[in-house]
């Protein structure tokens, strides 16, 4: 199938955004432990430090993208903010994998050298300030998309100076996250737009996903899975698409759709 071009509404690309880089966390927060476990004890409380910021930056992010799906209402008001913030934490992620899988130095080293130099480029702000920096902002943004009382607007915009500031220094100032995750193949709606399936193709790891939007009393709900996730096959005039369920191992119905038209067999 040709591209047809990003018709993914920016706000879904934010909240797949928000997903990913949550994901992205993790992964970099286990390293971080394994990076731990083979140094002294003196490097310990930073890298501890570190480690569970980045973690708390992986389930802010989850919790956004959840309760996206509560407040959708509310999404547009925030997209311009995560828009700022993803890419430059986005950036932090792969400069720490970067120094981290640096195997030319020895692990001492590759942390002497992400600790100092991440802090440096940061005009001063150390490596771990530098993420609980993006979770105060994050902890802000799940209070303006709940309506929060505790919210506070002037705060908020303090931290965006900031965070754009950190983008400037690190190059990342024109990158905006729409243009760096997908080009859509196939957008198609079903039974009058209450379905639709969307499949784009990543450009974080170049693989396929199937993006499906059901509305549950006029609001938005969604569920993604990559293609090799899935099991797709015919029957009659619908394909279904199938998921493996860990908890009861075994596949699972994840979609039906039905064409009014199809090639005979």
């Amino acid at each position: 199938m040709e591209p047809v071009g990003p018709v993914i509404p920016i706000e879904t690309h934010l909240l797949l955004g928000c997903c990913r880089e949550a994901d992205r966390a993790n992964i970099v927060a286990h390293s971080l432990d394994q990076l731990r476990a083979v140094l002294s004890e003196s490097f310990h409380s930073h890298l501890i430090a570190l480690a569970e910021e980045i973690r708390s930056s992986g389930r802010l992010l989850r919790s956004l993208a959840d309760g996206s799906q509560m407040y959708m209402g509310r999404v547009p008001f925030m997209t311009n903010y995560l828009n700022v913030l993803l890419p430059c934490l986005s950036r932090s992620l792969d400069d720490i994998t970067a120094h981290y899988e640096d195997k030319t130095l020895s692990r001492e080293i590759r942390w002497r050298k992400m600790y100092n130099k991440m802090t440096e480029e940061a005009g001063g702000l150390p490596l771990p300030q530098r993420f609980v920096l993006y979770n105060h902002f994050l902890s802000l943004l799940k209070q303006l998309l709940t309506r929060s009382a505790s919210f506070d607007l002037n705060t908020l915009e303090v931290l965006r100076t900031r965070i754009v500031k950190l983008r400037e220094q690190r190059g990342v100032a024109g990158r905006r996250v729409e243009d760096q995750y997908l080009t859509t193949w196939y957008n198609r709606p079903f039974d009058n737009d209450t379905v639709s399936i969307v499949v784009y193709l990543s450009s974080a790891d170049q693989c396929p996903y199937f993006l499906l939007r059901t509305m549950q009393n006029n609001t938005p709900w969604y569920s993604l899975f990559g293609a090799h996730e899935l099991c797709i096959e015919r029957e009659g005039s619908a394909l279904q698409l199938k998921r493996w369920s860990r908890s009861e191992q075994c596949s699972k119905l994840w979609a039906a759709l039905y064409f009014l038209t199809w090639e005979g067999k």
